[in-house]
């Protein structure tokens, strides 16, 4: 997918165009970055760019994924689906159906092989690469998007990835999974699939599973991905992820 390597390029021209180790604040951990608010209060990017210019290194990421990249102190995290295998039967089941006359998305015939990236930050090389399962998925996605659309989180200690219906993780910054966690199988509005981000607070990572089947929201332990505990819902599938917030001083 061609706007993996430029994402990665653009937010490396912004991170690391100052060269030096990376301060602790100058860490990327989550979707939409430090604050929640899609900014960095230490930025300092470049205005002008091209193929050669205002960029440090361009990747080229196997397979395809909309997961955004995280940054923390000299590495960049970031998941994608690899095809993996010749095609197969889809697993028995009715697809989700279509809406306003849309036809839904075809049922998936191909294994994928869900994969976890792990890039030096100063060079790009590939430091080390995870795939913690491989199999034919239970239905399709939204086309402007794939089975991997959520972006991992990390405090530095422990590596969240979540792969929705197909695995949350949790690896350690070397890349030894730690543990791993199976919710279920998520059934979409209309077959778009899945694309909710873990949040990541102290010791607890907060899971949101809206779909066409029972709502919850999770929060495990981050250290043996353990349930802490469960907060049944009644929602329509969702695509948020959750956000931290402080209220009278609590989170």
């Amino acid at each position: 997918m061609k706007s993996v390597p430029i994402l990665i390029t653009l937010f490396l021209g912004v991170s690391a165009a100052r060269g030096a180790t990376p301060a602790a604040d100058a860490n990327w951990p989550a979707w939409r970055g430090p604050l929640g608010n899609g900014t960095s209060p230490t930025a300092d990017p470049p205005i002008h760019w091209s193929e050669s210019k205002g960029i440090k290194w361009k990747v080229t990421v196997p397979g395809r994924g909309t997961s955004t990249p995280v940054i923390w102190a000299n590495q960049l995290f970031l998941l994608t689906s690899i095809p993996a295998g010749s095609t197969a039967s889809p697993k028995s089941g009715e697809p989700s159906p279509g809406a306003g006359g849309r036809p839904a998305p075809e049922q998936p015939t191909q294994a994928q092989r869900f994969t976890v990236l792990s890039f030096d930050r100063a060079s790009g090389n590939t430091v080390w690469e995870r795939s913690p399962r491989s199999q034919v998925p239970h239905e399709g996605h939204h086309r402007d998007h794939g089975f991997a659309s959520a972006s991992p989180v990390t405090d530095g200690e422990v590596l969240i990835a979540s792969f929705g219906s197909f695995g949350i993780y949790g690896y350690d910054l070397k890349g030894t999974l730690l543990w791993e966690k199976d919710l279920g199988d998520m059934r979409t509005r209309n077959g778009f699939g899945e694309g909710s981000s873990p949040a990541l607070y102290g010791q607890t990572v907060v899971i949101l599973w809206d779909h066409e089947g029972e709502d919850f929201i999770v929060a495990l332990d981050k250290r043996d991905g353990k349930e802490l505990w469960r907060r049944q819902r009644d929602e329509p599938t969702g695509w948020s992820t959750p956000l931290i917030v402080q209220s009278d001083g609590k989170p």
